[in-house]
Protein backbone atom coordinates (compact mmCIF):
# COMPACT_ATOMS: atom_id res chain seq x y z
CA UNK A 1 0.00 0.00 0.00
CA UNK A 2 0.94 3.54 -0.47
CA UNK A 3 -0.18 6.32 1.71
CA UNK A 4 -0.13 9.77 1.43
CA UNK A 5 -0.55 11.62 4.86
CA UNK A 6 -1.20 14.97 4.48
CA UNK A 7 -0.58 17.76 7.44
CA UNK A 8 -0.61 20.99 8.00
CA UNK A 9 2.14 21.31 10.67
CA UNK A 10 -0.36 22.49 13.60
CA UNK A 11 0.38 21.01 17.04
CA UNK A 12 -2.51 18.65 16.24
CA UNK A 13 -0.10 16.53 13.39
CA UNK A 14 1.01 14.48 16.01
CA UNK A 15 -2.25 13.07 16.17
CA UNK A 16 -2.33 12.56 12.67
CA UNK A 17 0.96 11.13 12.49
CA UNK A 18 -0.08 8.63 14.90
CA UNK A 19 -2.49 6.91 13.44
CA UNK A 20 -0.23 6.61 10.38
CA UNK A 21 2.03 4.39 13.10
CA UNK A 22 -1.11 2.28 14.06
CA UNK A 23 -2.32 1.51 10.69
CA UNK A 24 0.66 0.80 8.24
CA UNK A 25 2.54 -2.55 8.04
CA UNK A 26 6.23 -1.51 8.08
CA UNK A 27 7.56 -4.13 5.90
CA UNK A 28 5.55 -3.72 2.89
CA UNK A 29 3.64 -0.16 2.97
CA UNK A 30 5.72 3.23 1.79
CA UNK A 31 4.46 6.54 2.84
CA UNK A 32 4.65 10.14 1.41
CA UNK A 33 4.37 12.64 4.01
CA UNK A 34 3.11 16.20 2.81
CA UNK A 35 2.48 19.63 3.73
CA UNK A 36 0.84 21.64 1.25
CA UNK A 37 2.19 25.70 1.71
CA UNK A 38 0.11 28.49 0.64
CA UNK A 39 0.67 29.50 -2.73
CA UNK A 40 2.63 32.79 -3.29
CA UNK A 41 0.90 35.69 -3.21
CA UNK A 42 -0.20 37.78 -6.47
CA UNK A 43 1.61 40.66 -5.95
CA UNK A 44 4.91 38.81 -5.65
CA UNK A 45 7.20 39.57 -8.32
CA UNK A 46 6.29 42.74 -9.30
CA UNK A 47 7.98 44.52 -6.21
CA UNK A 48 4.92 45.28 -3.94
CA UNK A 49 6.55 42.75 -1.45
CA UNK A 50 9.24 44.56 1.50
CA UNK A 51 12.31 42.95 2.57
CA UNK A 52 10.39 42.35 6.02
CA UNK A 53 7.77 40.15 3.88
CA UNK A 54 10.34 38.43 2.57
CA UNK A 55 12.06 37.72 5.69
CA UNK A 56 9.12 36.29 7.02
CA UNK A 57 8.56 34.57 4.80
CA UNK A 58 11.48 32.55 4.59
CA UNK A 59 11.90 32.03 7.89
CA UNK A 60 8.11 30.11 7.98
CA UNK A 61 8.89 28.00 5.40
CA UNK A 62 12.00 27.17 7.04
CA UNK A 63 10.24 26.12 10.27
CA UNK A 64 7.64 24.00 8.28
CA UNK A 65 10.63 22.27 6.59
CA UNK A 66 12.38 21.58 10.35
CA UNK A 67 8.75 20.12 11.17
CA UNK A 68 7.88 18.02 8.44
CA UNK A 69 12.09 16.38 8.80
CA UNK A 70 10.84 15.95 12.12
CA UNK A 71 8.03 13.71 11.45
CA UNK A 72 9.69 12.46 8.97
CA UNK A 73 12.18 11.10 10.92
CA UNK A 74 9.91 9.71 13.78
CA UNK A 75 8.49 7.73 10.79
CA UNK A 76 11.32 6.57 9.41
CA UNK A 77 12.57 5.17 13.48
CA UNK A 78 9.13 3.26 13.40
CA UNK A 79 10.94 1.18 10.19
CA UNK A 80 8.57 2.72 7.56
CA UNK A 81 9.52 4.10 4.08
CA UNK A 82 8.46 7.70 3.90
CA UNK A 83 9.19 10.44 2.05
CA UNK A 84 8.34 14.02 2.60
CA UNK A 85 7.27 16.95 0.44
CA UNK A 86 6.66 20.66 0.85
CA UNK A 87 4.06 21.84 -2.71
CA UNK A 88 2.81 24.99 -2.83
CA UNK A 89 -0.70 25.18 -4.04
CA UNK A 90 -4.67 25.21 -3.06
CA UNK A 91 -4.69 22.42 -0.37
CA UNK A 92 -7.90 20.14 -1.74
CA UNK A 93 -5.95 20.37 -5.72
CA UNK A 94 -2.19 19.84 -4.74
CA UNK A 95 -3.50 16.91 -2.64
CA UNK A 96 -5.87 15.37 -5.09
CA UNK A 97 -2.86 15.64 -7.71
CA UNK A 98 -0.32 13.79 -5.48
CA UNK A 99 -3.07 11.20 -5.00
CA UNK A 100 -3.25 10.36 -8.96
CA UNK A 101 0.80 11.21 -9.66
CA UNK A 102 2.18 8.83 -6.71
CA UNK A 103 -0.55 6.17 -6.66
CA UNK A 104 -1.55 6.63 -3.37
CA UNK A 105 -3.93 3.64 -1.95
CA UNK A 106 -5.00 5.89 1.07
CA UNK A 107 -5.00 9.16 2.25
CA UNK A 108 -4.99 9.65 5.77
CA UNK A 109 -5.26 13.78 6.99
CA UNK A 110 -6.94 15.58 9.84
CA UNK A 111 -10.12 17.64 10.20
CA UNK A 112 -10.62 20.61 12.39
CA UNK A 113 -13.79 20.65 12.94
CA UNK A 114 -14.59 24.07 11.51
CA UNK A 115 -18.50 24.91 12.33
CA UNK A 116 -21.15 25.78 10.18
CA UNK A 117 -20.52 28.82 9.42
CA UNK A 118 -16.90 28.99 8.74
CA UNK A 119 -17.45 25.55 6.67
CA UNK A 120 -20.19 27.45 4.66
CA UNK A 121 -17.91 30.78 4.42
CA UNK A 122 -14.29 28.96 4.33
CA UNK A 123 -15.32 25.29 2.99
CA UNK A 124 -13.24 22.47 4.16
CA UNK A 125 -10.49 20.73 2.68
CA UNK A 126 -10.99 17.07 4.12
CA UNK A 127 -14.98 17.70 2.61
CA UNK A 128 -14.02 18.40 -0.86
CA UNK A 129 -11.39 15.68 -1.11
CA UNK A 130 -13.72 12.78 0.47
CA UNK A 131 -16.36 13.97 -2.24
CA UNK A 132 -13.84 13.71 -5.29
CA UNK A 133 -11.56 11.04 -4.29
CA UNK A 134 -11.82 7.81 -5.35
CA UNK A 135 -9.44 6.15 -2.74
CA UNK A 136 -10.06 5.43 1.17
CA UNK A 137 -9.68 8.28 3.29
CA UNK A 138 -8.89 8.32 7.22
CA UNK A 139 -10.09 11.72 8.76
CA UNK A 140 -8.24 11.89 12.33
CA UNK A 141 -10.45 14.52 13.96
CA UNK A 142 -7.98 17.18 15.15
CA UNK A 143 -10.47 20.34 16.71
CA UNK A 144 -9.49 21.18 20.67
CA UNK A 145 -12.52 19.94 22.72
CA UNK A 146 -14.14 22.89 23.87
CA UNK A 147 -13.10 23.55 27.84
CA UNK A 148 -16.18 23.11 29.87
CA UNK A 149 -17.33 26.63 31.77
CA UNK A 150 -16.45 26.76 35.24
Amino acid sequence: MHYLVAVDLSEPTQRIVDTLLKCVHKDKDAVWLLHVAAPEPDFVGYGVDTPPIREVTAKNYHQEICDLERYEAQIKKAGMRVQSRIVQGVTAETILHKIEKWNIDMLIMGSHGKGFFKRVVLGSVSEEIVRRVEIPVVIVPVHEALEEPR
